[in-house]
């Protein structure tokens, strides 16, 4: 018994010719059993391709009309995706609509040449792109054909995506090289002689296109590192200077790696090239905007500081002298001069709280507001700022509420001073904008185990939803037709968002219009511990009751 491996194309081309040379009678179609049938058959069942054999069918003038089909493989069953039994006999046009009018230049050229043909074509009928063979016997051929649909489709997505790759690439202006480690040969892409400013007719094609062209203080650090990548295999990202031929100095972003080319495999080293100096530029102007900003912020907010010492000095002794003759004269005095002497006071309180305001917030704008934390007690802490209020509270006929403290609420570490300014200026808004004869409600609580809230609550007109939004800022006063006019310049609340911050809390309102508003401030807090990270040095109780054990 004769064995026969797979054979390919080209194998079975000068093995049938060996078939088709012992036969006598040139007209006919070597007989497998003259030669051997076990050998043919094997032959033409094991190979790799479809084959098929054909006869002509002539006409009366002796001119090809068609070919009918005398045997096929398994592999071409599969790749016509038929049964041989039901084809084998059938003309081309019987088997496939289009088979003649697509084939018989083909079939015509190698009957009248005596020679095999190879091509590739698209056969619709069954959706496929074939590399083919004919080869002529009498009246005879035979075909192989091969599938490359999947080959065609792959190099048609690698071609798209090779052509998306450099349209990507000349959009992004993104340089991309290769230096081919084993011969030194540097190539790269347009973009990279754009960024380097130099004509691609120059390039010597070695590292020096590279190398000279580094600014002198970076190249010997970019030389080390670009040796580390190549020696130890890692990847190289950082940013450099080049000079161009113009003398233009420009920053450039580059990554680079080490990769094995697949048709060589010697080890190539990939990287691509971005010219990052207009934003570099961008960057350095914006940094010197913030330092000019920053220092200009600095001189507005010593300025506001050394003119409110300086308005504050006078303005005491206005107060001051206020005062003493208003206590001195009493006697001497008239209902009109007492009114005057009245009027003089509340003006010089006036001005001078609205002086300490934009000290505070020029202080704490350039920083210089410094945090002295204690333990401290909020009942303590309330107390304190009803006292201060209750004055103010009273001339509008007000009454400042307390609601019940719960059981469980800690000590907290805060800056005394600054926890009850901040309160204070949440009240006097609130006296500000309430209707004469209402209630003030002054609250402390647990909304979660991680916040503990202080909240001061009006029965004023309330805050539109978009005014809440801009409260806090700087200089801002709302006005409505349902609001009544009062007293300040809008800095009040502010300087308490500001000295909540850095207190480590979070201040906010919530408000309807027509229905008040509620002030508060979040502190947060750990449950079993104080209300900030920091230790005061004393023991507090805890926010919430410890879990059992």
């Amino acid at each position: 018994m004769v064995e026969y491996d797979r054979l390919s194309r080209e194998e079975l081309v000068e093995r049938l010719k060996a078939l088709e040379n012992g036969v006598s009678d040139r007209t006919q179609l070597p007989n497998p059993r003259s030669v051997s049938e076990e050998q043919y058959r094997t032959l033409f069942d094991n190979m790799v391709e479809e084959v098929h054999f054909w006869k002509l069918v002539r006409d009366d003038a002796g001119h090809i009309q068609t070919w009918r089909l005398v045997d096929l493989n398994p592999a071409g069953e599969r790749s016509w995706g038929m049964a041989r039994a039901s084809v084998v006999g059938k003309t081309a046009d019987e088997i496939f609509t289009t088979a003649t009018e697509h084939f018989m230049p083909i079939v015509t050229r190698i009957f009248e040449t005596g020679q095999p043909y190879s091509w590739e074509t698209y056969f619709q009928d069954i959706d496929q792109h074939m590399r083919m063979t004919s080869v002529p016997f009498g009246e005879y051929f035979f075909t192989t054909g091969f599938d490359v649909t999947e080959l065609k489709k792959n190099s048609a997505r690698q071609e798209k995506l090779s052509l998306m790759a450099r349209m990507a690439t000349e959009a992004s202006e993104i340089g991309v090289w290769e230096l081919d480690l084993d011969t030194g040969r540097l190539t790269w892409n347009p973009q990279m002689s754009q960024i380097f400013g130099t004509e691609p007719k120059s390039l010597s094609h070695t590292a020096s296109d590279w190398s000279d062209r580094l600014h002198p203080d970076d190249r010997d650090e970019m030389v080390a590192k670009l040796q580390t990548c190549i020696e130890t295999g890692e990847k190289f990202v950082g940013n450099f200077r080049i000079v161009t031929p113009s003398g233009e100095t420009r920053v450039i972003k580059a990554r680079s790696e080490i990769l094995k080319s697949e048709s060589s495999g010697t080890p190539v080293l990939i990287g691509t090239n971005i010219d990052i100096t207009a934003q570099e530029d961008l960057i350095n102007e914006l940094q010197v905007s913030k330092e000019l900003a920053n220092a200009s912020n600095a001189a507005k907010s010593e300025f506001l500081a050394s003119m409110s010492h300086e308005l504050r000095t006078p303005l005491n002794a206005v107060i001051g002298y206020s005062e003493l003759l208003k206590l001195m004269a009493a006697d001497r005095l008239t209902e009109k001069d007492r009114e005057y002497l009245d009027d003089i006071l509340e003006s010089g309180q006036h001005l001078l709280s609205l002086i300490n305001d934009v000290l505070d917030l020029s202080q704490i704008e350039a920083g210089s507001v410094e945090i002295d934390e204690e333990e401290i007690s909020i009942a303590d802490i309330f107390d304190h700022v009803e006292t201060f209020i209750l004055p103010l509270a009273s001339r509008k006929g007000l009454s400042i509420e307390r609601q019940p403290m719960p059981p469980c609420l800690p000590r907290v570490c805060s800056d005394r001073m600054r926890l009850s300014q901040i309160l204070i200026n949440l009240l006097s808004n609130a006296i500000k904008y309430s209707p004469d004869g209402g209630r003030i409600t002054l609250a402390a609580e647990i909304p979660s185990r991680h916040r503990i809230r202080l909240s001061v609550t009006d029965a004023g007109c309330g805050i539109a939803p978009d005014d809440q939004s801009v409260i806090f800022d700087p200089f801002t006063r709302l006005h409505n037709d349902s609001m009544t006019p009062a007293e300040g310049v809008g800095i009040g609340l502010a300087v308490s968002k500001k000295l909540a911050d850095r207190l480590g809390g979070v201040i906010g309102v919530d408000s309807d219009v027509g229905s008040g508003s509620t002030f508060w401030l979040d502190f947060p807090c750990e449950p079993g511990g104080t209300t900030r990270d920091e230790s005061c040095g004393k023991t507090s109780r805890p926010l919430m009751p410890a879990d059992p054990a």
